[in-house]
């Protein structure tokens, strides 16, 4: 009798779950699908009309004033949705308006930021919002944010299984909070599934060739997975100190991304160019269909990147990322004799385990983009700028549980089963 009570308390706690994590799902799919319409007119208006670029200040001061009049003014971004999950911090219902408007306008204006940090600020915003709704206790709260994460990601990026992973895993460096995959990954797929159903569907990237396994090309991807791991390091230290010296050498937020968008507009003049401007999603294309790259484009676009958020603009930093990646893949490729469209594969997952501290996403992430049949070099890509990189990331807020190439492991492990 007490097992079947315990097999039937179990049994209505998944179903309870498995509709929650449809609910969220479905409705991070539908969310999702508007943000990216509202993203892909914003990127259409800017290309069709290049006088919007001398808007970006005014952009800038409009997204101030409405964090400010919404009472977000110390708003926190991605970082806030990982204290949500890490501490039960509950987070405003206003973030997930207030990231879409703003990002919308940093684009429109061609601001360099991505989408998909948006997207788990809407997506943790959400999962959080519905959790009050129904007044799910902390732990409810954290399981529905990292639903909503997975399944806005998955959305807006067509990656279900990579988004469900991402998110259990860039909480905390070290730990992956397996017991909430089931969850995350059924609001993933719902997403995906609900997206499509509105019209949203990502191109299928191009595979590119795989190699022959063998001592060569495993030690070729290796160096560019190291080249990649301290460009990583590079990237984070510039996000983190523009953001420092904005803050400190305009104390004013108004003339702060002000500064920051005349800054911008400055750049694009001085470089007679507008590809840094935007996510880099074009550039990307490029390098997967093996063109040619200019060799500083991944440093300048980090400039860029770092110029746009660090001043206050909004966004996200994960598609720039995949573009620095791509971009440095695509230009080392040729330099070890291998192709370019392979390297510039490796270069983007090798890059974004290396500013998220998710080795095993990464690995999925490039499964899914690319095929299955490369995910060795992928999973290798991934771990070794993972190693690299040490712990600096792009989220300061990202909790080092276990720190690499640490035995300090084994010693938790020992505490825990003593």
């Amino acid at each position: 009798m007490k097992i079947l009570k315990e097999g039937a308390f179990q049994l209505l706690g998944l179903i309870k779950w498995l509709f929650f994590a449809l609910l969220v799902g479905a409705a991070g799919g539908a969310i999702g699908a508007g943000f990216l319409y509202a993203f892909q007119f914003a990127v259409r208006s800017f290309g069709k009309y290049p006088w919007l670029l001398f808007l970006l200040p005014l952009a800038g001061l409009l997204i101030v004033a409405a964090y400010r009049f919404a009472g977000r003014e110390n708003d926190g971004g991605t970082n806030d949705v990982i204290l949500a999950v890490q501490s039960g911090k509950p987070v405003s219902p206003l973030v997930m308006p207030l990231i879409i408007v703003s990002t919308f306008l940093t684009h429109l204006t061609g601001g360099s930021a991505g989408k998909e940090g948006a997207a788990l600020q809407i997506g943790g915003s959400l999962g959080n919002s519905v959790g009050r709704l129904f007044h799910l206790d902390d732990d409810g709260r954290k399981l529905l944010s990292l639903c909503g994460m997975a399944a806005v990601f998955s959305a807006v990026f067509g990656t279900p299984i990579a988004a469900a992973l991402f998110v259990l895993e860039f909480i905390s460096v070290g730990v992956i909070f397996s017991s909430a995959f089931p969850s995350a990954l059924l609001s993933a797929f719902a997403a995906l599934e609900v997206a499509e159903h509105l019209g949203i569907s990502e191109s299928p990237s191009p595979v590119p060739p795989i190699p022959a396994i063998g001592f060569t090309s495993v030690g070729k991807t290796a160096l560019i997975a190291i080249a990649a791991g301290v460009v990583s390091i590079f990237f984070c230290v510039l996000m983190h100190t523009a953001g420092e010296y904005f803050s400190k050498l305009l104390k004013n937020r108004f003339l702060r991304v002000a500064v920051g968008g005349v800054l911008v507009i400055l750049m694009t003049l001085l470089v007679g160019s507008r590809m840094y401007n935007g996510s880099g999603s074009p550039v990307i294309e490029m390098a997967l269909a093996g063109e040619k790259i200019v060799p500083w484009f991944f440093l300048l676009k980090m400039l860029f990147t770092a110029v746009t958020i660090g001043s206050g603009f909004k966004g996200g930093e994960i598609v720039p990322t995949l573009t620095i990646g791509a971009t440095l893949g695509a230009v080392l490729s040729p330099l070890l004799s291998l192709d370019p469209i392979f390297g510039a594969a490796l270069g983007m997952i090798a890059l974004f385990a290396g500013v998220t501290n998710s080795v095993v996403a990464s690995a999925i992430l490039g499964a899914e983009l690319f095929g299955f049949d490369g995910i060795l070099y992928f999973a290798l890509a991934a771990a070794v700028s993972y190693a690299v990189s040490g712990n600096y990331s792009l989220y300061h807020t990202q909790e080092i549980f276990f720190p690499k190439a640490s035995g300090r492991i084994f010693s938790h492990f020992s505490d825990w089963f003593s």
